[in-house]
């Protein structure tokens, strides 16, 4: 089976200025949000180069003509609350992803994340599944809500 996990460096510089709007901490809300806003826009673009297309037949005010359109079905799964803050992003470059969520919470005494919330589309064998979780401390949130998708059926991780 081919391996569905990808890892993308993005070295541009326009992200490095956005990440650091992030990390500053006397960046103003509303610059924060257009930073994660154009963060997110770069993101959907750069990880999904690999998009299968199908030919349509478009009618254009002069002729019909040959077109594209995606061939495979794009979900969103932010981790919640972080994750949602990227969902606008991704939508303003592809539209057509569905989004469903996966909320997780601390647990105080073991330090671990617990499930609280999980509710996404049909996910098909074809579909495109990104996690959508923006936070960058140890990476457990993330970690924990691949394995859950894992549990779930939705997913195959290699390795596990």
């Amino acid at each position: 089976m081919k391996n569905p996990l990808k890892f993308n460096l993005i070295d541009h510089p326009l992200v490095k200025r956005d990440i650091t709007l992030l990390r500053d901490k006397r960046t103003q809300p509303e610059f924060f949000r257009a930073a994660v806003r154009r963060l997110s826009n770069i993101l959907a673009v750069e990880i999904n180069k690999d998009l299968k297309l199908k030919n349509v037949a478009v009618e254009t005010p002069l002729e019909k003509t040959k077109g594209f359109k995606l061939d495979q079905e794009i979900i969103l799964i932010p981790v919640l609350r972080a994750g949602l803050s990227m969902v606008s992003g991704f939508l303003d470059i592809i539209p057509e992803c569905k989004v469903g969520h996966i909320g997780l919470q601390r647990d105080e005494e073991t330090l671990k994340p617990v499930e609280y919330y999980f509710k996404t589309p049909k996910l098909n064998s074809g579909s495109k599944i990104i996690l959508l979780d923006p936070m960058l401390a140890t990476g457990g949130s993330a970690s924990e809500a691949l394995k859950y998708l894992k549990k779930k059926g939705s997913i195959w991780i290699p390795g596990t």
